[in-house]
């Protein structure tokens, strides 16, 4: 089995940003993600703004990801998603993950955590296959 190590030529590649991982890797038909937050893409540093608008550049950057590894959003099988603040931030997480995986949801595993990064609300890990939705969402 070979395993695939994924950049996607941004600021979401983390050896960018000090530390030993990237942003997604592939094996086996299937692709992984690391536990991407709200990164600005093209400037780096988490993004202000409400769970809202943080979700929605969480879920953009994951697309982004999973392009880069010849995947997409809608080739997703299953998310881990971790919230700053689970009873705060819940319902308006869940409004904007529904704007992505609304009409075909998938497994999902949603806790409370500490995040790396302090202005970070939301993280979420993917696995997703590789290939047949290449580019689309």
């Amino acid at each position: 089995m070979s395993i695939e190590k994924i950049q996607v030529g941004n600021a979401l590649d983390v050896n960018k940003r000090g530390t030993t991982s990237v942003p997604a890797a592939a094996a086996n038909g299937l692709v992984y993600t690391y536990g991407i937050t709200a990164i600005d893409p093209q400037k780096g540093g988490v993004i202000a703004g409400d769970i809202e608008t943080q979700t929605r550049r969480v879920l953009d950057n994951l697309q982004m990801a999973l392009q880069a590894a010849g995947s997409s959003l809608s080739q997703a099988v299953y998310t881990t998603v971790y919230l700053r603040d689970i009873r705060g931030d819940y319902a308006g997480f869940n409004k904007a993950y529904d704007d992505y995986f609304g009409s075909n949801p998938i497994p999902r595993t949603v806790v409370q955590a500490v995040i790396r990064s302090p202005d970070a609300r939301v993280q979420i890990q993917i696995v997703a296959l590789q290939g047949a939705g290449k580019g689309g969402q």
